[in-house]
């Protein structure tokens, strides 16, 4: 997008819009940074709750931050219930708004309750032993299995559209009142068009990075959201991160202790990749129900065709919502209010 298309991209959407707050009451701070502030109203016409990033810029001479364009770019043109909603932009001379609707709950909240009262159950001597776990609204497999039915749903569209998300995790999975879960977080998204051009590798959280953009990869596509979301299936079953690597090289590692040091006989293009190194130590591959406890056959089939080496080899968000993972949900209906978790785990003595 040239300097011309990249302005239209956030005044054209405020032409529409007026510059004061007449729409919006109640505005409270939430976040402060020294480029922006995060507040939290309610919209007047409707009492529904709204969150506003302001972004100013007039201390930089730069102009609107790139990735606000580009946020704004992409969001004002879709609309779907599993991608968070961008309800206006307003544009003004030092600074930009960005009005979205307001989602408090994601779904790291309900996987470190979830990953808590594992814990517990495991315990010789649990203080709730008859707390069931599989079947609770909120946490329950049933739901679990939902939510993660809906990111894929949220994931086909994007790519449908052309659109890499490029930083999918659980934190950015918003959950709204009608516990529809919701895609945020666009700073790192942006649109690609074919032939594939070369992208940027600083993207992605680094425990959801696929391995080839560990490696040094420019030229990646849609496969980069599918590791992410193998990534996500098996934190929903287990609470916790399955790569929880703390620089570059160790995140590969902790990958290549689980799936194999990777060939050229599963990878055929890894020697061609410009941080590949033959000195790789050598692991061999160990199945999914080693550590990730509590993985169904049909899970663990579904997640080695997500977190599978050679990205051409990885499922598409629309085949993988044809799995036979989402069998026992296929004409299951989930609540229609965000059920209320569970309390926290108590505290007990292993």
């Amino acid at each position: 997008m040239d300097e011309d298309g990249a302005h239209a991209a956030v005044g054209g959407e405020a032409d529409d819009v007026e510059q004061n707050d007449d729409k919006y009451t109640g505005w409270q701070p939430l976040e402060h940074a020294p480029t922006n502030v995060v507040y939290m109203g309610r919209c007047v016409a409707d009492g529904r709750e709204v969150i506003k990033k302001v972004a100013r810029y007039a201390e930089t001479g730069q102009g609107v931050p790139y990735h606000i364009v580009r946020e704004v770019s992409i969001l004002k043109g879709i609309d779907h219930p599993n991608v968070v909603k961008l309800i206006e932009v307003v544009h003004k001379e030092d600074d930009v708004s960005l009005v979205y609707e307001f989602l408090p709950h994601d779904l790291r909240q309900l996987l470190d309750i979830k990953r808590d009262w594992l814990k517990e159950l495991e315990k010789a001597a649990p203080i709730h032993p008859d707390f069931d776990l599989l079947t609770h609204p909120a946490i329950g497999d049933k739901q679990m299995k939902g939510y993660f039915r809906q990111v894929l749903e949220g994931v086909s569209f994007l790519h449908s559209r052309c659109i890499l998300h490029r930083d999918l995790k659980p934190t950015d999975l918003r959950i709204d009142a009608t516990n529809t879960i919701k895609i945020s977080n666009f700073r790192l998204a942006r649109t690609f068009t074919l032939p594939l051009r070369t992208y940027t590798h600083e993207v992605v959280t680094l425990w959801y990075r696929a391995p080839e953009i560990l490696l040094g990869q420019k030229r990646y596509d849609t496969s980069i959201d599918m590791w992410s979301a193998g990534c996500i299936l098996a934190e929903i079953i287990t609470g916790n991160a399955i790569f929880m690597g703390d620089s570059e090289i160790d995140q590969l590692y902790h990958i290549f202790r689980l799936l194999g040091t990777p060939t050229p006989a599963v990878w055929p293009k890894i020697r061609s990749l410009p941080d590949y190194k033959a000195t790789f130590p050598d692991w061999p591959s160990r199945t999914f129900t080693a550590c990730v406890k509590g993985i169904t056959p049909e899970g663990e089939d579904l997640i080695s065709n997500l977190l599978a080496y050679d990205s051409s080899r990885r499922l598409t968000a629309r085949r993988a919502l044809s799995h036979e993972f989402f069998e026992d949900v296929k004409d299951w209906v989930g609540p229609t209010t965000r059920p209320e978790p569970p309390p926290k785990a108590p505290e007990s003595t292993p």
